[in-house]
């Protein structure tokens, strides 16, 4: 029981920490989007920053969301890099990639490239007009979904305690054992004997592969977490955002 209610402890903040992810990354597009709106270079300069920053929100929230997978099995974790989209994926430099698949630190590499573009900008490209404090409010949230995230690999890194889960198996084979000789001692009905051992025993047996099943929130099982929608998700609010224009007044 005890290990089945940390495992939904685990799954609830696994759930909260991706929402929160997602959603600070997104408003750190949005914003870093707003501010290069209002700059009076060129369109084809903003649009640029646009498709920029923009590509590499995207590419960091992919990246993330498949590092959370946690499983050993290769033939699912390349099934999930086959599924989640990243936008305008084929942009990249080669130079770029390569560097990409050497790195082991895949979403820490990400968000220094998205901190190197902005800086990059802010001293002489499209945001050079925003002041620090306004550039720092979209790193904070940049830095606040890392957070998250690294939260979220808890859930999938910091396993159950071994000798805790081999002590409850054992414990659970005893009982699996012992309860028939119990209940076959308080009743002379062998029916009733047996309906109740299988029902105690089915019991607890059920809460402990419900709490191997919810361990690993954001694997490829059908109660887990589905993060192929939610880079979908992403996507889909980061397209919106290059859509909306720079000035709204009439």
């Amino acid at each position: 029981v005890f290990r089945c209610s940390q495992a939904y402890a685990g799954y609830i903040m696994g759930s909260s920490n991706l929402n929160q992810m997602t959603a600070f990354w997104v408003e750190s597009a949005s914003t870093y989007v707003s501010m290069c709106s209002l700059s009076k270079d060129s369109e084809d300069k903003k649009n640029r920053f646009k498709n920029e920053i923009l590509r590499l929100h995207s590419l960091l929230s992919a990246v993330a969301l498949t590092d959370l997978h946690g499983e050993e099995d290769l033939e699912s974790l390349r099934k999930r890099q086959r599924e989640i989209e990243i936008l305008e994926a084929t942009v990249f430099r080669e130079s770029i990639l390569e560097l990409f698949r050497k790195s082991e630190n895949k979403v820490e590499l990400v968000t220094q490239w998205i901190n190197l573009v902005v800086a990059q900008h802010a001293k002489s490209g499209v945001l050079r007009h925003v002041p620090p404090p306004l550039l720092t409010r979209a790193s904070l949230s940049l830095v606040t979904g890392l957070v998250d995230f690294q939260i979220a690999s808890k859930t999938v890194t910091a396993a159950f305690p071994f000798p805790y889960e081999q002590v409850t198996l054992y414990l659970l084979l005893f009982h699996w054992i012992l309860t028939p000789f119990l209940f076959s001692m308080m009743t002379q009905n062998l029916v009733m004997a047996g309906l109740f051992s299988f029902l105690v025993v089915f019991i607890f047996w059920g809460l402990f592969d419900i709490a191997s099943e919810l361990e690993n929130p954001f694997g490829d099982d059908e109660n887990d977490l589905d993060v192929v929608e939610a880079q979908r998700m992403v996507n889909r609010k980061l397209r919106m955002l290059l859509g909306t224009p720079g000035n709204l007044r009439t």
